[in-house]
């Protein structure tokens, strides 16, 4: 598996990437779901149509005469999908699966399953996920890409990254890459790669486990590779409409090779991480992501590895995002002596969006 990922990394470039990723979704979409559900809004307004998905203090409803429309939940008086299958996740972390039946109570959802009837106010529900029937519907991603060329100095500069995420009742996961590159002359002297696939299994309301697999090559840190296994446990300590902020302890086994050495290391690390998740549904939408990963070595005394990056992307039109990225990575023991200790940057690239 290392040393699949390690080819996969070495070969890959910004041009062959976007044209993997670009093929793997250019597939179209068959059987597509009849539009008969409801949305009945509480000026008193019925929309026919078909719901995607609740979240973020947002209805997503999409009809046969326009483009997904984004429907403030305030603004929602009921909602009615007899023939589909949802999740609705409330507040208090409790997970119902069931159709969305009429109501004659404004501001409140029925939901009907095998077991019974539920009546649920507005304000306690957090998200409504349709169940998909078909495996390759959970999933969703983005890809993203940017480019700068200065002719004086014959320099050209390329990002690119992508996510591809699948979700379940208790299961999710997630495979990412993110890449930058700097040519002169045609001669690569400056590259940045990361290729992480994460995999988490949810324990209790707001308690799961992860295991994750990574990747990196850092020219600036003096890597020429990094390939990371491990596990741990993590927390959801904040999960609203317009908020998220996640807490993982974790082990990880890595292998590492500096730039020029002859010699491949072996390490373990403890690590602390924090993700922090922000949305706006204004106009333009407004999504804020933020992380910082903290590596205590294990095995070298006195080695303390960071990471942390920020996140912002601004709506241009439908699915498609301005992002701005600035990120820093520190290592205070880099596996090359004659390298640098530290590694930032500012990102600026556009987004297209699919899926849930």
């Amino acid at each position: 598996m290392i040393f699949a990922v390690r080819r996969i990394m070495s070969n890959m470039t910004l041009r062959n990437f976007i044209i993997s990723v670009a093929t793997l979704f250019a597939v179209s979409e068959t059987g597509l779901a009849q539009k008969t559900d409801q949305v009945i809004l509480t000026n008193g307004d019925h929309i026919t149509g078909e719901i995607k998905k609740l979240d973020l203090d947002i209805l997503q409803f999409k009809t046969s005469t326009m483009s997904t429309a984004n429907i403030k939940w305030q603004k929602v008086s009921n909602l009615y999908a007899p023939d589909k299958s949802f999740q609705i996740e409330l507040k208090d972390k409790t997970k119902l699966f069931g159709n969305l039946d009429s109501s004659l109570s404004p501001g409140v959802m029925i939901v009907r399953n095998q077991v019974g009837i539920y009546e649920i106010q507005r304000e306690k529900i957090v998200t409504i996920y349709q169940v998909k029937q078909l495996f390759w519907k959970r999933f969703s991603g983005s890809l993203s890409a940017g480019i700068s060329y200065t002719k004086a100095s014959n320099i050209l500069q390329s990002n690119g990254a992508g996510d591809l995420s699948y979700t379940e009742d208790k299961h999710y996961g997630s495979l990412r890459f993110d890449m930058l590159q700097t040519l002169q002359n045609d001669t690569i002297y400056v590259a940045k790669k990361d290729l992480s696939l994460n995999l988490n299994k949810m324990l209790l309301a707001n308690q799961f486990v992860t295991l994750f697999l990574s990747g990196q090559e850092n020219t600036e840190l003096g890597i020429e590779y990094r390939m990371s296994a491990g596990g741990g446990y993590g927390v959801d300590l904040l999960h609203t409409n317009v908020s998220r902020i996640r807490f993982i302890g974790a082990f990880i086994q890595n292998e590492e090779k500096g730039l020029g050495e002859s010699s491949v290391t072996k390490n373990q690390e403890g690590l602390v991480k924090m993700d922090i998740n922000i949305f706006k549904y204004t106009d333009p939408e407004i999504y804020v992501n933020a992380f910082a990963n903290w590596y205590p070595s294990i095995t070298v005394p006195g080695r303390n590895r960071v990471e942390a990056e920020l996140q912002i992307r601004f709506e241009l039109f439908d699915d498609f995002f301005l992002e701005f990225k600035v990120y820093n990575n520190y290592d205070s023991k880099p596996v090359s002596t004659s390298s640098s200790n530290s590694d930032y940057g500012l990102i600026s690239r556009l987004t297209y969006t699919f899926g849930l």
